[in-house]
């Protein structure tokens, strides 16, 4: 799996190490793809809780329903290091399948999010089941970031309002 992580944004740095605390505080042995997702809805100033408003979508009953998918997961006690599972693994390569067709020089937030709501995964069933797929992520998103395109490690800071 070679993930250059020079090509994510900070925000999605931030969302995977989130992700992997998530997993270890659940006592989950992986990151699995609902631990991406609750460290998207909780991240501070990112893009991801506007786009899911904007579909019209509560991020708080959602965040509340992805946290019950990652208290489902097997527990593991004393994991020592947590490892993305190969669903997880499989998100980041779509999502940098995502960044070139949105044609990004970054791994951002939102490109895990249009990999997680197209996946096959639970948290992707999840999201579908809200409303959420990748067609209505991709029209949020061009509201939310207009024609902006993702050509720095922190192009959040450059798009607020």
């Amino acid at each position: 799996m070679s993930m250059n992580y020079d090509q994510f944004t900070i925000k999605t740095q931030e969302a995977l190490q989130e992700a992997s605390s998530i997993a270890n505080k659940n006592d989950n042995a992986e990151i699995a793809p609902e631990h991406v997702l609750q460290a998207l809805l909780e991240q501070q100033d990112g893009l991801t809780v506007p786009v899911i408003e904007r579909i019209g979508v509560s991020a708080t009953e959602l965040n509340n329903k992805v946290k019950d998918l990652v208290r489902s997961n097997p527990k593991v006690s004393g994991a020592a290091q947590v490892y993305f599972s190969s669903q997880t693994q499989k998100i980041l390569a779509n999502a940098e399948k995502e960044m070139s067709a949105l044609k990004d020089q970054y791994l951002s937030t939102e490109h895990l999010l249009l990999a997680i709501a197209d996946s096959d995964t639970r948290a992707g069933e999840l999201l579908r089941k809200c409303g959420i797929n990748r067609k209505a992520v991709l029209e949020a998103l061009k509201s939310v970031r207009g024609n902006q395109t993702v050509d720095s490690q922190d192009p959040e800071s450059t798009m607020r309002s």
